[in-house]
């Protein structure tokens, strides 16, 4: 007589926890991208990639003894199949400063995703003695950062994006409806309206000063103090020396620019902004406000745009900001910026140990990965 029952599913596949240390960087660093990407990296690209892994793990200012750089999977043939990073950072409030953890990089292969949990709760010990944040959190993330008590950090919800050439986001977003590459094609070639709003910014662009900055003690002379009441990255020399004059992002094909602000008022910031392109066929070039750092005020925010748009000429479809408080978002609105709402927050902090004196943060995508 023949069995009608299945047979059992095959166990699941086996892995172990092991911090990352240095032999782990290129490891590590290949999994992510593949996990990403969905294909493995050539061996030109795997060089680049695991440097910069080396210089955000290896090189960061902040690191501190016993903290690993992150927890990573290996499967019973010892290779890596997941992988979670640990960036600190650190912050400070008045006279209130701590070290946070940023939770940069999560990535685990399909096959052994059960055992991911893990590596986050590896990450959740260090809640004891630490902030705990990500400012990159993604729909399969952000579920756990609320199941063990984190909260959204505002104004991360959000971006301003302004429109310099209009048919390369019309494009986008005919697509997205008729999924028809013709008909969206055809759509943003016929789109030529710029808002009357963005043309004003540009006008008040000429009256303020965009300097590029070399170094960080270029960046420290200017003297600059950040919002008030908010936990956020001490920029002093060694982490603006790492973050932006020292790693990849130094490269002057990288995109980023470090910009001294100096508005008609008097007033000056720190601006980082980083250029890449955007949609279905990468047919939009924006320029991605990451940082915005000193006491300009939120009227100030359309001259900056027009600053920016003027200075990136011809090379630029779109200028987007992020993590802009409701007063900034309101002054780029009526200036004809678009506030485009996330699927959920990405910036989010656990603090279940009470370690920080408000739950305001000012954290951007210039601070980390």
């Amino acid at each position: 007589m023949t069995s009608t029952h299945s047979p059992p599913p095959p166990p699941p596949p086996t892995s172990t926890i092991h911090e990352i240390g240095p032999d782990d960087v290129g490891p590590v660093a290949e999994l992510i991208h593949r996990e990403a990407t969905g294909t493995p990296a050539s061996p030109e690209l795997a060089k680049t990639i695991t440097a910069r892994m080396r210089w955000l793990l290896a090189d960061n200012p902040a690191n501190l003894p016993g903290v690993p750089w992150g927890w990573l999977l290996k499967d019973d043939q010892s290779q890596v199949v997941g992988a979670m990073t640990c960036t600190p950072l650190r912050v400070a409030c008045g006279t209130w400063t701590s070290t946070a953890m940023m939770s940069a990089k999560w990535f685990v292969n399909e096959a052994h995703r059960g055992a991911g949990l893990g590596l986050f709760l590896r990450y959740l010990k260090l809640g004891k003695t630490h902030p705990l944040i990500a400012t990159t959190a993604g729909p399969q993330s952000v579920p756990l950062w609320e199941k063990f008590g984190g909260f959204a950090i505002s104004d991360s919800d959000h971006e301003c994006v302004g429109a310099l050439r209009v048919g390369p986001l019309a494009e986008e977003v005919l697509h997205r409806k008729v999924k028809s590459v013709a008909v969206a094609k055809l759509g943003g070639a016929l789109a030529t309206v710029i808002p009357a709003g963005l043309r004003s910014a540009r006008k008040a662009g000429k009256s303020v000063t965009l300097d590029r900055l070399s170094s960080a003690d270029d960046v420290v002379a200017m003297g600059l103090r950040g919002p008030e009441n908010v936990i956020s990255t001490i920029r002093d020399r060694s982490f603006l020396h790492w973050r932006h004059f020292s790693g990849p992002d130094a490269a002057a094909e990288s995109g980023r620019e470090v910009l001294a602000c100096t508005m008609p008022s008097g007033s000056r910031a720190l601006v980082i902004t980083q250029s890449a392109r955007r949609g279905y066929r990468s047919q939009t070039r924006t320029l991605s406000v990451l940082d915005v750092w000193g006491n300009l005020t939120p009227a100030e925010m359309p001259a900056l745009a027009g600053a920016l748009a003027r200075r990136s000429g011809s090379s630029c479809d779109a200028i987007v900001f992020r993590a802009l408080a409701a007063d900034g978002q309101r002054a780029l609105t009526a200036s004809g910026f678009v506030r485009r709402t996330f699927a959920q927050p990405t910036t989010w902090c656990i603090d279940k140990a009470n370690l920080t004196p408000t739950r305001s943060w000012y954290l951007v995508a210039g601070d980390a990965e």
